[in-house]
């Protein structure tokens, strides 16, 4: 689904030549003279890089398909995050990469959302619920 730059917020996937990004930040500049433009910083899900775009506030960029889920937050070990699925009890770990700032905010039995991508989650979002 394309949609303008201006738009994307933190957590939004973004692809960008095939490869899928989580938008860390995006901020809208307004300068007096001159085209209005969106920095988006972001990092590749793949490998975690790290980039930073600027666009036109008006140019379209491809925002990924992706479904929410709710899962369960169980808990943290040496292979990663721990997570369940509350519909269907199936079980996954995320690394650390994925979790990033979200990390000391999980508490056991904390409801989160995640993103996912192809059956792949991308990013977590906190429901808040215990």
């Amino acid at each position: 689904m394309r949609v303008i730059a201006s738009s994307l917020r933190k957590g939004n996937i973004v692809d960008l030549d095939g490869r899928l990004y989580v938008v860390l930040s995006a901020e809208s500049f307004h300068p007096g003279k001159g085209t209005p433009t969106t920095q988006i910083d972001m990092r590749r899900i793949s490998d975690g890089v790290k980039i930073a775009q600027r666009y036109k506030t008006t140019e379209q960029v491809e925002r990924a398909y992706v479904e929410d889920r709710e899962h369960q937050f169980l808990y943290q070990d040496g292979d990663g995050f721990h997570f369940m699925n509350m519909e269907n009890y199936d079980q996954v770990t995320l690394q650390p990469d994925i979790i990033g700032d979200s990390a000391p905010y999980l508490q056991p039995e904390m409801k989160v959302t995640l993103a996912v991508h192809e059956g792949v989650p991308v990013s977590i979002a906190s429901s808040g619920r215990p």
